[in-house]
């Protein structure tokens, strides 16, 4: 049963790792989703950066264009794994990709799929390598089938900018380590329900959806008009805000 402190896993029972804790291994599958009683939803994330203060908004790694509808192997039905070829600079750490997505783009067959990313080993610049996926290959890959590698939303989060335009992936419950590949941190990011988050101007409206600040990254301000607005809507404001403290939030980035 949780206590308010150990989200309940979806389909399962209680976290061993509490909302208020960090940690050098992983408890759970990145991305894993975990619920408490009064409906606040949280995600497993990593930090493999920059320190993460607590009560800030994050934002997902971006996709590296150097892993953007590449060339892959002509892959078998049945098969389970895929090899493909990057270009450009960027490289992972072994399994730093290991949750996220193979999104197949275009090909004589095969376009349209998703496989999700279980393991690899580390790659190298330009160097074509083999993502292991859970499942198999279900529609033939052709000599035409390309496919771009997504990290998982909670693989890496970053302290969103201001103004941020890529996808915003939570807020941080408790302040978090510093990271690397090589050594990250593990912790709970919580997406919905009410949260305490940094505000980055006064007087924001009690019921007014509000969205990463312009000013103060990792912070939140009043939402522009219109839906699909730009930087990200990520809730909606419970109190009237002051300038710079923690304030409640009612989350809404992924239910």
């Amino acid at each position: 049963m949780s206590n308010f402190v150990s989200p309940i896993i979806s389909g399962g029972g209680p976290s061993g790792q509490s909302i208020y804790e960090e940690r050098t291994a992983a408890a759970h599958p990145v991305g894993t989703r975990a619920v408490l009683p009064d409906g606040r939803v949280y995600y497993y994330a990593i930090n493999r950066g920059t320190a993460l203060g607590a009560g800030v908004v994050t934002k997902a790694a971006e996709i590296s264009v150097d892993f953007d509808d590449l060339a892959t192997n002509t892959a078998a039905v049945g098969d389970t794994s895929v090899n493909v070829t990057p270009v450009g600079t960027a490289t992972y750490a072994a399994n730093e990709l290991a949750g996220g997505y193979l999104s197949i783009n275009s090909g004589t067959t095969g376009a349209g799929m998703q496989y999700t990313i279980k393991s690899h080993a580390a790659t190298a610049a330009a160097t074509a390598f083999d993502l292991n996926i859970w499942g198999q290959v279900e529609v033939v890959f052709n000599a035409n089938t390309t496919a771009t590698v997504v990290p998982n939303p909670w693989s890496e989060c970053v302290i969103a900018d201001a103004d941020e335009t890529h996808l915003v992936n939570g807020v941080t419950p408790i302040a978090v380590t510093a990271g690397t590949d090589a050594a990250p941190y593990y912790f709970w990011a919580q997406t919905w329900g009410v949260a305490t988050v940094l505000a980055d101007a006064a007087g924001i409206a009690i019921g007014q959806s509000v969205q990463t600040g312009t000013g103060t990254a990792g912070a939140f301000e009043a939402a522009a008009e219109g839906v699909g607005t730009i930087p990200q809507v990520v809730g909606v404001n419970l109190f009237t805000t002051v300038d710079a403290d923690y304030m409640p939030v009612f989350l809404q980035i992924a239910p």
